[in-house]
């Protein structure tokens, strides 16, 4: 749940996923903060079946890498040092280099559990 001033809501494609997020990041980009409201109140129901919780999932993840391409200005350090740093570590970390990383970090270990001089403990472990 958020609230903008409407002077500040940006003109966006309707096919983003994710548009709360896109939203919020977009007034940042215009120099604008975000503050936390401590007394706002939500609920929200949880899926009712693990297809559904899959199909979010699905949905938040196809939308998280859907607004990497839709908010390439924030990754400008120098006109927004302190928002890059947050959206660099939170959202590319988190969906581009670690899935990278699981990747080479799968493919480091099993040269290293499969190299002739291997002590036996590498093979546990990978097994």
């Amino acid at each position: 749940m958020f609230s903008i001033r409407t002077a500040l809501f940006p003109q966006l494609d309707e096919k983003i996923i994710l548009d709360d997020f896109v939203i919020s990041m977009k007034v940042c980009l215009q120099g604008y903060k975000i503050d936390y409201e401590p007394g706002a109140f939500a609920t929200e129901f949880p899926s009712a079946s693990l297809a559904e919780e899959e199909k979010r999932k699905v949905r938040i993840s196809a939308g998280a890498y859907q607004s990497i391409g839709y908010l390439k200005g924030a990754l400008n350090i120098f006109k927004h040092p302190l928002l890059s740093f947050q959206y660099i570590s939170r959202r590319l970390l988190r969906w581009i280099f670690c899935p990278l990383m699981l990747i080479i970090l799968l493919a480091t270990n099993i040269l290293i559990a499969f190299t002739a001089t291997t002590h036996i403990i590498y093979l546990v472990f990978f097994s």
